[in-house]
């Protein structure tokens, strides 16, 4: 065990300089640059973890701390050829979005969530908004955009698949979907109560919510 632990600590990377990154790309603080800072900074805790992990770890094999727990797991993980379970905690594959359009007023939401984020500001098009059943309806007649209630994008883990009764609805920055050169115009998707009737309705109705309505 002593000498994969020192293959595995000679094979480690170098931490990212997240600061020096950040620098270089404060002038662009896109959605995409503002995930990649976060994937930066979970890439060096996971650096962090491993090598923290594997100095205690030698020197409880050499006798030099009493090993515990959490140490004798990683020793017999490397044993086996295991992936140790402390190195998995910071996975990000299974994490999803849960989204709860409010129902009260947004002037309520004073406070952020403990995990999450709301998001207001929003727009439907193709679409009316329910706000007492929180379901999608027909818009109101000339009506072409209305806005939506607050949204709250809590992140769950390993989500079951959607319910057949909700509606896929793509979320734009701008009106024009296409998106322009160089700057896409789709953001994600949202899962929305479709109503009264069937998802594939919204679907022909071409309904998406926009970020802004100035083209």
């Amino acid at each position: 065990v002593l000498e994969l632990l020192g293959d595995v600590r000679s094979k480690i990377p170098s931490l990212i300089d997240c600061e020096s990154t950040r620098t270089h790309l404060q002038d662009n603080p896109s959605p995409l640059n503002v995930v990649l800072l976060q994937e930066i900074q979970r890439y060096n805790s996971l650096l962090q973890t491993i090598i923290s992990s594997l100095v205690e770890l030698e020197k409880g094999i050499k006798g030099f701390v009493v090993m515990s727990p959490s140490m004798e797991e990683t020793f017999n993980c490397m044993y086996d050829a295991r992936v140790p379970l402390l190195w998995e905690k910071i996975s990000v594959d299974t994490l999803c979005w849960e989204f709860i359009v409010s129902t009260v007023d947004d002037r309520n939401l004073l406070t952020p969530p403990e995990d999450g984020v709301y998001v207001r500001g929003l727009y439907l098009e193709g679409a009316g908004w329910d706000r007492k059943n929180s379901c999608l309806v027909e818009a109101e007649p000339m009506q072409m955009v209305c806005p939506i209630p607050t949204i709250y994008f809590k992140p769950v883990e390993n989500r079951k698949k959607m319910s057949k009764s909700m509606y896929m609805c793509p979320c734009y920055y701008f009106p024009v979907r296409a998106g322009r050169a160089g700057r896409p115009s789709f953001v994600v998707g949202i899962e929305l109560r479709s109503g009264d009737v069937a998802p594939d309705h919204w679907i022909k109705r071409g309904t998406a919510l926009l970020l802004s309505v100035d083209k």
